[in-house]
C-alpha cells in the first residue's frame, strides 16, 4: 500500500505542469538524454519500462526499485524512478527516495541526495538548509527549484500517509 501511495505521488508529480515542448536534445540524469525515445531508452538493460501509463500524447513509465539491490543507473538510495515521455521523447525524469520513518529525524538520504545533485553541477546552497529542518520536520512539505545546466531540478520532501517521509527530485529540461 505503502509503495501504491508513493508511486501515484510520483506519477502526480511528473504529469504536474509538463506541458512545455522540449528543443535540444541534451544530456539529462543518470546517462539518459533529453528527447530520447522511449524505444531508445527501452534497450538500456538496466532500466525497466514495463510498467508504463499512457495519457493522450504522455507515457509515465514507473521503475519500482524498492526491493532491488542494483539500482543502477539510478542513485543507491533510489525507491522509485518515473521516466515521463511526451510524443514519445523523455521529457522529465522524477527520483524518489525514502528520508525516515515516522519516528525518527535522521535525514535518511537528503544529504547523499544533495550530494549527488551538487556532483552534477547543481547549485546546492539553497538546499542545504534542508538537513537543518529534516531534524525538526513536522507535517508541512518543503520544495525547492533551482535552474541548472539541465534545466529545472524541483526537489521536495513531504510526509505520505503512515508517517514516512520521502523525497522527490523532479529533472526537466526548459524551453530554451
Amino acid at each position: 500500500m505503502k509503495k501504491g501511495v508513493v508511486a501515484g505521488l510520483l506519477t502526480m508529480a511528473c504529469f504536474n505542469g509538463y506541458t512545455e515542448e522540449l528543443n535540444n536534445e541534451t544530456k539529462a540524469p543518470f546517462g539518459l538524454k533529453w528527447k530520447q525515445s522511449f524505444e531508445d531508452v527501452n534497450k538500456n538493460e538496466d532500466i525497466d519500462l514495463r510498467n508504463c501509463k499512457s495519457m493522450r500524447e504522455y507515457k509515465a513509465c514507473d521503475i519500482d526499485l524498492y526491493f532491488s539491490n542494483d539500482k543502477a543507473p539510478f542513485t543507491p538510495w533510489t525507491m522509485n524512478a518515473i521516466l515521463l515521455f511526451k510524443d514519445n521523447e523523455l521529457i522529465s525524469v522524477t527520483n524518489g527516495y525514502h528520508v525516515s520513518e515516522s519516528k525518527k529525524s535522521d535525514c535518511g538520504s537528503i544529504p547523499e541526495e544533495i550530494k549527488y545533485l551538487s556532483s552534477l553541477g547543481v547549485d546546492t546552497t539553497q538546499l542545504t538548509e534542508l538537513t537543518k529542518l529534516c531534524a525538526t520536520f513536522e507535517n508541512k512539505g518543503i520544495k525547492k527549484t533551482i535552474k541548472t545546466h539541465y534545466g529545472t531540478v524541483e526537489f521536495v520532501v513531504m510526509k505520505v500517509p503512515f508517517g514516512e517521509v520521502i523525497g522527490i527530485t523532479t529533472y526537466k529540461l526548459d524551453n530554451q
